[in-house]
């Protein structure tokens, strides 16, 4: 059975539209990835050719005689030996136990033990606290605060600490206001005892 003419041009017919559709749908796309290269080059920075980029560098020292710039000719600038430089060591080349010969103003290393006081003999900790007082890691009592005698030096120390600091090793500085605390109150400060009267321990008969 062969199919009527009218049937065979309805079929040409939509075979021509899907070829058409699918034809426009393949020029809009490509079309669309046309305007995006466009954009992104567009919005990408100009590039500069290493020839252009090095006229550019050479404009800034060169005339463009090729003459060197004001202030930019080496030959005109001061220059320093290596004996000057080296007498003029910076950061850690300062410190040197065994400097180069004929090298001047070196400094020598210092011994931390002749700039740090000794807090076996002072008591004071290279913080500045005084050994033996308050709780460690968390209490400072600066030896600033310590005066002439015990009492003044709790009026100082109340205004730090109103109700005391522990003693948490050696009263050396005789601060003891009892339960192991320094300058307990602001109001009872400790006293030095006196030793001068002794009791009289003989017999009289």
């Amino acid at each position: 059975m062969q199919a009527s003419p009218s049937l065979r041009v309805n079929l040409s017919h939509q075979l021509m539209r899907s070829r058409l559709l699918i034809l426009g749908f393949a020029l809009a796309i490509t079309l669309v990835l046309l305007a995006t290269v466009s954009a992104i080059k567009a919005a990408a920075p100009a590039t500069v050719s290493p020839s252009a980029y090095r006229q550019q560098l050479l404009s800034q020292v060169d005339t463009p005689a090729g003459a060197p710039q004001v202030g930019h000719n080496p030959a005109a600038q001061g220059q320093t030996s290596l004996a000057s430089v080296a007498s003029m060591p910076d950061d850690i080349g300062k410190r040197t136990d065994n400097p180069a010969a004929s090298v001047v103003g070196i400094i020598r290393h210092t011994d931390p033990a002749t700039v740090l006081p000794d807090t076996k003999t002072t008591g004071v900790l290279a913080s500045g606290c005084l050994l033996g007082y308050g709780a460690p890691g968390a209490q400072c009592l600066p030896s600033s605060l310590l005066s002439s005698s015990p009492a003044t030096s709790c009026s100082g120390i109340n205004k730090l600490f109103p109700t005391g600091i522990a003693i948490t090793g050696s009263d050396s500085q005789h601060l003891n206001t009892g339960a192991s605390t320094a300058c307990g109150t602001a109001t009872a400060a400790p006293t030095t005892p006196d030793t001068s009267a002794q009791p009289d321990t003989h017999d009289h008969h």
